[in-house]
């Protein structure tokens, strides 16, 4: 799936935190494949400030990097979203996931 910088960096926050051994596992997995590269980090300088804000260069908010999801983390992920839609939590930043992870999906 095709992720901008944003929507990695919401995604490794929405990753779960616990669960059991096979869930650590894919959710490593997952951490290590959402995480930027050392030539994605030069390239588009990409930094994390003292206060914990990531900033980078204009020229990364259109770069999209297609980034092999396992069925479990996009099941997770689509969980996620779907229990904050129910419960009318969805934020602006969860526009973008949403669509591709639930819209596009229920279209396929």
């Amino acid at each position: 799936m095709k992720l901008l910088i944003t929507e990695r960096l919401l995604l490794l926050e929405y990753l779960p935190k616990t669960g059991d051994f096979a869930a650590l596992k894919e959710m490593r997995r997952a951490r290590e494949t959402l995480s930027f590269t050392g030539d994605e980090l030069s390239t588009y300088e990409i930094a994390t400030a003292a206060e914990g804000l990531v900033t980078w260069k204009n020229e990364g908010n259109s770069y999209e990097k297609d980034v092999p999801l396992t069925a479990w983390v996009t099941d997770k992920i689509q969980e996620l979203l779907r229990d904050k839609n129910a419960k009318s939590e969805l934020e602006e930043r969860d526009y973008s996931l949403y669509d591709k992870f639930i819209v596009a999906y229920d279209q396929v």
